[in-house]
């Protein structure tokens, strides 16, 4: 590599750039999370971990997530608007999808 050459950030450090807080284990009986794509379209995801503003979730499928997608999230009785930050296959055929939540 040259002196003046500037490299491109891995997409893991990209990810990481944009993480706005640290990222904690789920809360012990919080399990699933419901997303709710579209009216009567929703899909039932494992919780792996929540964040101060976000939630990282485990679907067997992608169905309409795609990065930038706005779903509605039932988790721990509340209803959240969230956004697809990012979408990540897993090596058993699941995704580990993160999202941006806010209360609604």
């Amino acid at each position: 590599m040259l002196d003046n050459e500037v490299t491109e950030p891995t997409v893991a450090a990209r990810v990481e750039e944009q993480r706005k807080a640290t990222r904690f284990a789920k809360e012990p009986d919080s399990e699933f999370a419901v997303i709710r794509v579209e009216r009567g379209v929703e899909i039932l995801a494992e919780v792996r971990d929540e964040s101060l503003f976000g939630l990282g979730l485990i679907v067997a499928e992608l169905s309409a997530l795609e990065v930038g997608h706005q779903v509605t999230i039932v988790y721990r009785k509340e209803q959240l608007d969230a956004t697809v930050r990012n979408v990540n296959p897993r090596p058993n055929g699941t995704f580990l999808v993160g999202f941006e939540c806010r209360r609604t």
